[in-house]
């Protein structure tokens, strides 16, 4: 697992997926749901989704679920240090019952600040997808990162 924690840690190009999946569950869904996104669609109730079908196999998780998970995949993958800056989500599909989300990163720039030395902004775009491939989360998200403070061997 790369440590991506020092500017210099990321290079244009760069690329890594994570290893272990996160196994997405109904009860999981509905804890969420109901702690910070009560809407009917996370709570099971299909009939606001299809009102003909009164099953409740159409649950979906909160985009911010979504979000969340691709979060704890990040740091699982080694990220731990760059600040957000700025992100953009875009959530083409919904994250159902069953997915097994993996992520995959890349680094499409990174460069030193011109006016406050010590630090840069890198830019990363980073796909969550579940087993069948399918893009539940595209996030391109540009980050601030320090620096290897002299002395620290990387």
């Amino acid at each position: 697992m790369p440590t991506l924690q020092w500017l210099e840690d990321f290079h244009r190009g760069d690329r890594w997926r994570s290893s272990a999946p996160i196994m997405v569950t109904r009860q999981a869904i509905l804890d969420f749901a109901l702690h910070y996104d009560p809407q009917a669609m996370h709570l099971g109730a299909a009939s606001v989704l299809a009102p003909d079908d009164q099953s409740d196999d159409l649950m979906i998780a909160s985009g911010w679920q979504t979000a969340a998970w691709t979060m704890r995949l990040l740091v699982d993958l080694g990220l731990d240090g760059p600040v957000g800056r700025h992100i953009d989500l875009d959530w083409p599909s919904p994250t159902c019952p069953g997915d097994a989300l993996s992520l995959e990163l890349s680094v499409t720039a990174a460069r030193a600040s011109r006016s406050t030395p010590g630090r840069g902004v890198v830019e990363l775009d980073y796909l969550t997808r579940n087993q069948h491939g399918d893009i539940r989360q595209r996030t391109h998200a540009v980050v601030v990162a320090w620096a290897r403070p002299d002395g620290l061997v990387a």
